[in-house]
């Protein structure tokens, strides 16, 4: 008996179950001969179907399409190869097409229902998917050759899930009206976890903006994992939110002894709080949350996200100004100071800012180890502002910041005022270094 399953469905093809069926003698010679002759009547009809009707001839690559069409097809009604010998081809093609108008409508039907209660959040992956991608898959089944593009999509579906993106669909086993209405039913659980928690999700958002110091919409993240682990952490507290605060995010490290027992508490005290599908489609990840929450206890890394206290003294905001007549102004005026140590004490009593500054550097206001004597005047948190400015993703997503020589490969040494930079950046002791690297994590960066 050749028993074929709905998991491998879509990667099936006909001709390889008929030569299987003959191969395991499920079938006689002449029911085989017959098989052949039904796929090959079958697929001269189809093959019409293709051209509108006019004519009899395909490529290759177009009648590959058509034989995967009937494999898919016929896949989705046919369980039992054996059962070959009972029924036509044609019947199974016939009834796999209800089995897969079914999936189409409830991919239809999941969709109107996300479209109903999606997230109103930033994130360009996840819009994609409801408005351009489902969408476009659908449309593509609407047309005349319809029937032909159940069997593949070439959507990217690359917003990921909890468990990751399709990986060119690989990942899941399938394709087709098989992979999206798998991906889709699985997004929607996610989407329905996410929508229970409302504005808190939005709030969440802007939070892990701040914490981590980087816009939610460059990440490739999953938002259901995100606000999963933000439940566990706030129900260790016995709260009810996705919230957490700075005190609390700190709090949370005194479970550290119990932390296993506390989420396998939660995970089954889920199945009371939600629906019985969101319950168990969480209880899948309980290994992974363990073991975030295991490395976030024992190795100290940043896991949560919490409404970090920012001192606005670090939050500089660089606007670009058209005022050519000022900066020319401090240019001229600079370029007639003969005297290095009269240069310095310029831009220190006038105040310049950051970009002028940089423009300044790019006019030559200091020749080769004047930039040296300049560094030497400036305080620390101006020299951690050239360094963000010369690395601006320096210290995102809580990455740890070290001013060593990997951090000065980063730094272009053919811009002078980089190279001299970096020369003397070496020349401090680990303590003014380290003061460095603590005003560098605090400082968020915005160019207007």
């Amino acid at each position: 008996m050749t028993i074929l399953t709905a998991n491998n469905a879509s990667q099936l093809n006909i001709l390889q179950t008929i030569e299987l069926c003959r191969t395991n003698q499920s079938i006689s010679t002449n029911r085989y001969k017959e098989l052949l002759l039904e796929l090959k009547y079958l697929s001269k009809n189809l093959v019409l179907k293709f051209n509108h009707k006019k004519s009899s001839s395909i490529s290759k690559e177009n009648y590959t399409k058509v034989i995967d069409t009937i494999s898919y097809y016929v896949n989705h009604s046919l369980f039992n190869a054996d059962d070959l010998g009972i029924e036509n081809i044609e019947f199974y093609y016939t009834k796999g097409q209800l089995e897969i108008n079914h999936d189409i409508n409830e991919i239809k039907n999941i969709h109107e229902q996300l479209l109903k209660h999606r997230l109103r959040i930033n994130n360009e992956r996840y819009n994609s998917i409801l408005d351009e991608q489902v969408p476009r898959f659908l449309k593509t089944l609407d047309t005349y050759r319809g029937e032909f593009c159940v069997c593949h999509t070439n959507e990217d579906l690359d917003y990921p899930l909890i468990d990751g993106l399709p990986l060119d669909h690989d990942m899941y086993g399938s394709d087709g009206t098989d992979l999206v209405r798998y991906y889709l039913t699985r997004f929607k659980i996610e989407n329905d976890f996410c929508f229970l928690f409302g504005k808190q999700v939005n709030e969440l958002i802007k939070m892990y903006e701040v914490c981590k110091d980087i816009e939610i919409e460059l990440l490739n993240i999953n938002i259901c994992e995100l606000c999963l682990i933000q439940y566990v952490a706030n129900r260790m507290m016995m709260k009810d939110d996705l919230l957490l605060s700075q005190s609390e995010n700190n709090m949370i490290k005194m479970y550290a002894t119990r932390y296993h027992l506390k989420i396998e508490e939660i995970f089954k005290e889920m199945f009371q709080m939600f629906s019985k599908e969101i319950g168990l489609y969480l209880n899948l990840f309980k290994k992974t949350i363990e073991s975030q929450f295991e490395m976030f206890y024992q190795e100290d890394t940043e896991l949560l996200v919490y409404e970090k206290i920012v001192d606005e003294k670090f939050n500089v905001i660089l606007t670009e100004t058209d005022d050519s007549t000022n900066f020319t102004k401090l240019l001229d005026n600079l370029r007639v100071m003969n005297e290095i140590k009269d240069r310095i004490r310029y831009l220190t009593e006038y105040q310049v800012g950051l970009l002028d500054l940089l423009d300044l550097f790019e006019n030559d206001i200091f020749y080769n180890d004047e930039y040296l004597l300049y560094y030497q005047s400036c305080t620390s948190d101006q020299l951690a502002l050239f360094v963000k400015v010369a690395i601006p993703d320096i210290g995102k997503f809580n990455m740890k910041i070290k001013l060593d020589e990997r951090c000065f490969s980063e730094l272009d040494k053919s811009i002078p005022w980089q190279n001299y930079l970096i020369q003397h950046l070496k020349t401090l002791d680990n303590s003014r270094l380290q003061e460095i690297e603590t005003i560098l994590s605090k400082i968020k960066l915005t160019i207007l």
